[in-house]
């Protein structure tokens, strides 16, 4: 069986608050960077936009009433600023040791909603031994530790994922799940660090 984590808070019912829709993240610009120095100055701005948009949007968060409206505010934000082909945010249940998903967006989402996994399967485990770092993977279907039944989607073929574990002072309190990067093979370090940005604020309120 897999480490028993400890959890502070439920999930409360309430209104759910939507970031402000911003631009789209997920397509290069529009005529490509010549190479060398610029290129990268190019990449280095846009991750830097998406953080400012994170910091700046994930100051609502501390407005909202419950940990329900602020799994749903964080997924709708990652879904403007992360686009993945599912996306999922889980709290963690002490008393049943298992993770259950609250909000659920993307491919297959009717078939996760309420769903429960628990702690010691799949890439959740292994998430969970890295925690608070984030895990990200490419090749699933290759990597022994992917469980289809813990971290597949009904009608998706899982090819690349991001787990980022919500934590405070040391506990486990819940976890996002994003499964395929459109039009990338994986999900880069920039879209670690940008899950980290949201997954930081989450952690003090669910």
């Amino acid at each position: 069986s897999g480490e028993r984590c400890e959890c502070g808070r439920g999930v409360g019912v309430g209104t759910t608050r939507t970031p402000p829709r911003r631009p789209p993240h997920d397509a290069p610009p529009a005529a490509a960077a010549p190479a060398g120095r610029k290129a990268q100055r190019t990449s280095t701005d846009e991750h830097d936009r998406r953080l400012a948009d994170a910091f700046e949007a994930c100051q609502d968060l501390f407005f909202l009433g419950s940990a329900q409206e602020a799994l749903d505010f964080a997924i709708n934000l990652l879904e403007q600023l992360l686009p993945a082909e599912a996306a999922s945010a889980c709290l963690y249940d002490i008393d049943s040791d298992v993770f259950r998903f609250v909000v659920v967006r993307g491919t297959g989402a009717e078939h996760r909603q309420g769903h429960a996994v628990p702690s010691h399967m799949g890439l959740f485990r292994a998430a969970v031994k890295l925690a608070p770092q984030p895990l990200r993977l490419e090749a699933l279907a290759a990597d022994a530790r992917f469980d289809p039944e813990a971290d597949g989607r009904p009608g998706l073929e899982c090819r690349s994922a991001l787990y980022r574990p919500l934590t405070f002072e040391g506990r486990i309190l819940g976890m996002l799940q994003l499964v395929n990067r459109p039009k990338y093979a994986a999900f880069p370090q920039s879209d670690a660090a940008l899950a980290g940005s949201t997954a930081g604020p989450l952690g003090t309120l669910v």
